[in-house]
């Protein structure tokens, strides 16, 4: 529920030239949390339980929340600047604006990567943790380290990549921030050694944080002004369909498949959504 309205709130903001790098930051505050949870995670880890560290996190939302009352006024937003008229091609039925996005195809390119994505990070999310400790030997706090330094790299390219797109365009970008998670894939199947899955997992970040911006702002580009709310939320869904179908898949199959295997299993899934993404989605020439 939070991200479309987050998102929408930050679009509103853009302007057409600089859709790409407002996006970037505000991805970037999200890129820096998945950066700076797990390295607290890492030193809390030494000297806490997980049931401890549970409820020390329940601290950071209540504070975000208590700040957004102090620093979003209601008028900051742009709701009345929309109007309500029934002219605009019925912009409150979200049926009819589920119809009109899905004739799009840039919307078919983006959602389809964005299941695929994530369902590749179900399957890591649900497995690596438990593999890199009991097949692996790490221990907690290093696993932690891992992940955050994915959250690091994914943090530095995210404004960056932003910016980028909107010289050369969404595309360019996007392509080869899932060009390089396919080949992370491929690696951690077969990667065992610490040092080497700092790397990999620097690179995951890399590949991770640089599809956000110019994905958000192609799709946010690709569809009409009464169409993007609803866009925007059934973007973001996707995202959570992908990690549900892969985490299911991930607990379904583990018992009779090696999670290098799952891994791998993952590569022809992106390669396809990749594929498709090339052959269906184009520029928008604002």
């Amino acid at each position: 529920m939070l991200s479309p309205i987050a998102i929408e709130i930050v679009s509103d903001h853009a302007t057409p030239t600089t859709q790409g790098a407002t996006m970037g930051i505000y991805f970037t505050s999200i890129g820096a949390a998945l950066f700076g949870g797990p390295l607290l995670s890492s030193v809390l880890t030494l000297f806490m339980g997980l049931r401890q560290l549970f409820l020390v996190s329940t601290f950071f939302p209540i504070i975000s929340l208590l700040v957004f009352f102090v620093s979003i006024k209601p008028g900051d937003m742009k709701e009345e600047k929309r109007g309500n008229s029934t002219e605009t091609r019925n912009e409150g039925r979200v049926w009819d604006s589920l119809t009109r996005i899905f004739k799009i195809r840039n919307v078919i390119a983006l959602c389809g990567a964005r299941i695929a994505f994530a369902l590749s990070m179900g399957v890591f999310s649900t497995l690596f943790p438990v593999y890199a400790e009991s097949k692996l030997g790490f221990t907690p706090s290093l696993i932690s380290i891992f992940f955050s330094i994915r959250g690091l790299t994914n943090v530095l390219i995210r404004m960056p990549a932003g910016r980028l797109s909107d010289k050369i365009g969404r595309r360019k970008p996007f392509i080869l921030a899932y060009s390089i998670a396919i080949i992370v894939f491929i690696l951690l199947a077969y990667s065992e050694n610490s040092a080497f899955l700092m790397m990999i997992m620097a690179l995951y970040g890399v590949g991770w944080g640089m599809r956000v911006a110019p994905s958000t702002a192609l799709l946010s580009e690709s569809v009409e002004i009464e169409d993007r709310t609803v866009a925007l939320a059934t973007f973001m869904t996707m995202f959570d369909v992908g990690s549900t179908i892969g985490a299911l898949l991930a607990g379904f199959t583990v018992t009779f498949l090696s999670t290098p295997t799952l891994m791998l299993l993952c590569v022809p899934i992106m390669f396809s959504a990749l594929m498709a993404f090339l052959l269906l989605s184009k520029e928008v020439v604002n």
